[in-house]
């Protein structure tokens, strides 16, 4: 059989993505079992927990996922068979550790990023396919395997296409894929190289690149705040699980973005629905009481790190992490809420039909998994406490329990989850990992002040609450009554702030914030993004209070 028929026979062949996907996993673990014997230098960190399970997986899929939008643009192939191209071809990547053993007579090479002083030498490695051969890194094995990836990307453009010019950019555009993902860390390194350690070391080793990376991890959370294994007292050990979660970082960012992508090309008609539904106010409802909670825990514990690169890397992840837990909620809510929302909000993708069921089950999939590796990224706390939000919200949602129907319970779940965010927050930046060190006092009031407050979502819903029987405080004491009481117990509420906190500035914007509520919730004319946006200022003065304290 010719290399044209296996790839034609390839592409049309019945493979389930859960198959597919279960197929790259299982080469990706075992190249990484190889590359044990042949990778066992001091940069190595195959045995470290946060890069087999984190970085090198991570790192495979991504590029995998760029190869796949490549050879979609330039194959114009669908994407079931590129997928399918993908599978296939997939057990290549377990030639680099063989080519390496057998050429170093079992000596093995050991494999690292691109090492270099300056983006002249840099520009200089990508003219010469990686530059000259260093122990450790791009070794003769990953070279080889590239070759024959791009030989094989122009092979199949060619063949589909019969465009030489396409086939050329084609596997061009594919090899500065390869080169940028793994000198990704060098240009960091190039960028942040404050203390000229580079300059120090004209041969561009891994030791100046060390010293680089070491002087920004000691200066951010990662020197205290870490989750996916203890940190180690041994520096070499410490220093690659430090740069393993930094690489895992960027490349979960790039993952989410690719899946994004492959979302919006796999599927345009329901992609935007999709997008439209994303309910930005109560996104920035949640990233206020996240970063509510920051400010608290860096008001209790004043301790030395520089908030630099790593770190916003660490609060982009954080955000994002708050906002998809928040979308799965939704989705998830969405799904149970089809009776409710076809009378109350009548433009939702799922009562349109714009978005199947399927799709939702599996867009709610990408998100758990996507918010599972993310919060290992940050720390423990983090991905409990996202856990928690996402398990509160689901027996608040979905039968058998179904309690959004529990008149007084639904707003406890709310209220908790509203705490639960805030928490998050505050474990992001805390140096002590454990429950305990979160103020009791502050627990208590803010689980309170939820409780009561959160009831102002059920007026808009009203009208759907009604008809499928979800006991809310509107749906109980009638829509006018019903506002009355809500405005009453967010007054109540801000008041109970007032009354417990030791913050004058809380103190006083409580008192002034619980009669503009009061007073919004009972307007004629009731607009919920009103109430969102006097609740942004009012958490913003209170952050501003916790900073000036």
């Amino acid at each position: 059989m010719t290399l044209r028929e296996i790839i034609n026979q390839a592409i049309n062949r019945e493979i389930s993505w859960p198959k597919s996907l279960a197929t790259v996993f299982s080469i990706i673990f075992l190249r990484i079992f190889l590359e044990n014997f042949s990778s066992t230098g001091p940069q190595s960190s195959f045995t470290l927990i946060s890069g087999v399970f984190l970085h090198i997986p991570l790192f495979y899929i991504s590029i995998i996922a760029s190869l796949f939008l490549a050879i979609l643009f330039f194959a114009k192939l669908e994407i079931k068979q590129a997928i399918n191209l993908g599978v296939l071809f997939s057990p290549i990547m377990c030639l680099p550790p063989i080519v390496d053993l057998i050429f170093t007579g079992g000596a093995g090479a050991n494999t690292a990023y691109l090492f270099f002083n300056n983006f002249r030498e840099a520009f200089f490695d990508f003219l010469t396919f990686f530059g000259k051969f260093v122990d450790p890194g791009i070794t003769l094995g990953m070279r080889i395997e590239i070759f024959l990836v791009l030989a094989g990307v122009a092979y199949l453009i060619y063949l589909k296409t019969r465009n030489i010019k396409r086939t050329i950019l084609g596997a061009f555009f594919c090899y500065i894929v390869f080169f940028i993902y793994l000198a990704f860390p060098g240009f960091i390194v190039v960028l942040f190289d404050h203390s000229n350690y580079l300059a120090l070391n004209q041969d561009g080793g891994s030791s100046a690149f060390s010293l680089v990376l070491s002087s920004l991890f000691s200066g951010s959370l990662l020197k205290t705040i870490h989750f996916s294994e203890v940190l180690s007292s041994n520096r070499a050990v410490l220093f690659n699980q430090q740069f393993d979660i930094l690489c895992s970082r960027i490349l979960w960012l790039v993952l989410l973005f690719q899946g994004g992508l492959i979302f919006y090309l796999k599927n345009k008609q329901s992609f935007f629905p999709w997008l439209n539904n994303l309910r930005w106010e109560r996104v920035l409802y949640y990233l206020a009481l996240s970063v509510l909670g920051m400010f608290l825990g860096l008001s209790l514990y004043l301790f030395g790190y520089s908030f630099g690169f790593i770190d916003f890397l660490g609060l982009l992840i954080f955000f994002v992490l708050v906002a998809l837990s928040f979308w799965l909620a939704v989705g998830i809510n969405d799904q149970a809420d089809l009776k409710t929302d076809s009378i109350s909000n009548p433009d939702r993708p799922l009562v349109k039909k714009t978005i199947t069921d399927k799709e939702q089950n599996a867009i709610n999939l990408f998100l758990f998994v996507a918010i599972i590796i993310g919060s290992l990224l940050i720390n423990c706390w983090v991905l409990i406490l996202l856990l928690l939000f996402q398990g509160v919200y689901f027996i608040y949602s979905s039968p058998p329990f179904r309690l959004k129907q529990a008149f007084g319970l639904s707003s406890l779940l709310v209220g908790l989850n509203a705490l639960v965010i805030t928490m998050a927050g505050f474990y992001f930046v805390s140096p002590q990992q454990s429950l305990i060190n979160f103020p009791k006092n502050v627990l208590i009031m803010l689980l309170f002040g939820f409780t009561l407050g959160v009831n102002i979502k059920d007026i808009k819903d009203y009208e759907g609450d009604k008809a499928d029987n979800i006991n809310t405080i509107p749906v109980v004491f009638g829509l006018l009554w019903g506002k009355r009481i809500i405005a009453a117990l967010a007054f109540l509420a801000l008041l109970a702030v007032a009354l417990l906190t030791s913050l004058k500035g809380i103190m006083v914007a409580s008192l002034i914030f619980s009669i503009i509520f009061f007073l919004l919730i009972n307007r004629r004319d009731y607009e919920e993004k009103s109430i969102f946006g006097a609740f942004f200022i009012y958490i913003t003065i209170c952050i501003i209070s916790l900073i000036t304290r």
